[in-house]
């Protein structure tokens, strides 16, 4: 594109694949108090923590899984302290953690 940008789609499936792998165990070294929020979200909204999301985080990182996987864990903490256990697991659309 006229940014310069490089999307996921852009890159091979296989390095995508490799990538999520790297950015999941990044996640396992990351302390288990720092990612319990994540950790949360993997068992109450696993759609919102897949491998597409978790590909978002790549690409918004620029393709480094440590750095991805630490960007990962602050959204979740992030999301949680904005809407508190009630809302934090919801999609945040209108009808969900903004309604």
């Amino acid at each position: 594109d006229v940014y310069g940008t490089v999307t996921v789609r852009d890159r091979p499936a296989e390095e995508v694949l490799e990538a999520l792998s790297e950015m999941d165990e990044a996640l396992r070294h990351i302390p288990l108090s720092r990612r319990r929020r994540y950790d949360e979200a993997r068992v109450k909204c696993p759609e919102q923590v897949n491998a597409e999301k978790r590909a978002a985080f790549l690409w918004r990182m620029e393709f480094d899984a440590k750095l991805s996987a630490e960007r990962l864990v602050d959204y979740w903490e992030y999301k949680h302290s904005i809407f508190g256990d009630e809302k934090c697991y919801l999609p945040v659309t209108l009808s969900g953690a903004l309604r």
